[in-house]
């Protein structure tokens, strides 16, 4: 991903770059599609996240989902005049926040790689994965194809939904200790797990609310996490 001086061009998953332009800041020109967190590793592996003011712009990003609004008739970037009906590119917007999603391809190094295919990769083989913290820890995890799923309902959705934002996910919390049983069961592994302290800023439970996703995209995820695992531990023995 190019990056030119003080500018952030951010196109995560869609691979599209100027669809929302606004200035939020003299300096910087943050251009998003859908929820930025994804990018903060990459990100902060550039070197990017040193400038402060680069910070509190994505921050201001971040917690009004201006990526999603602004393209609305009569829409506003939060502190900047509304935006006129004439300048909304009539352009129909949905916003996806995904949840803990795992599944095939999922990369297990890297600074950003996610617990399942970390805690996978260690079992098969037969090393023990630290787990931060009590293991008590729950998240939403979510199977890469309820994610197609609610994608291409989305392309296909009504304006009634345009302009919101909707969680995907499956609806569920398990904690790591559990997650982790399920995997050594799963692999025919009895190893202990080992336990380190808990990482800064994580949050303790994660549950996703699903219910405006279903009423507004149709959506109705498939694949529970235990069979997600299934076909996921199917995929990684024959790819790891």
């Amino acid at each position: 991903m190019a990056m030119q001086s003080g500018e952030i061009q951010i196109a995560y998953n869609l691979k599209t770059e100027n669809l929302i332009d606004f200035q939020d800041s003299e300096k910087y020109n943050v251009q998003s599609l859908e929820s930025l967190r994804a990018t903060y590793a990459f990100m902060n592996e550039n070197g990017v996240l040193k400038d402060k003011a680069l910070r509190q712009a994505i921050n201001r990003a971040l917690n009004k989902e201006v990526y999603c609004k602004v393209l609305l008739a009569g829409g506003a970037i939060p502190g900047k005049a509304p935006v006129p009906p004439t300048l909304d590119f009539g352009l129909e917007t949905v916003g996806l926040r995904y949840f803990n999603v795992f599944g095939r391809y999922q990369d297990p190094h890297g600074f950003y790689a996610a617990v399942i295919p970390k805690f996978v990769k260690l079992l098969l083989n037969n090393e023990a994965p630290t787990i931060n913290g009590d293991g008590e820890t729950s998240r939403d995890f979510t199977y890469i194809d309820n994610v197609i799923e609610a994608n291409l309902k989305a392309c296909l959705a009504s304006k009634e939904a345009s302009g919101k934002a909707f969680n995907v996910a499956y609806g569920g919390r398990e904690t790591l200790n559990n997650l982790y049983k399920k995997l050594c069961e799963l692999l025919g592994k009895d190893i202990p797990a080992n336990y380190g302290p808990e990482r800064k800023g994580d949050i303790r439970h994660s549950n996703a609310s699903i219910e405006n996703t279903k009423k507004y995209l149709g959506y109705e995820p498939e694949y529970s996490m235990d069979r997600g695992l299934e076909l996921t531990i199917e995929w990684y023995k024959e790819n790891l």
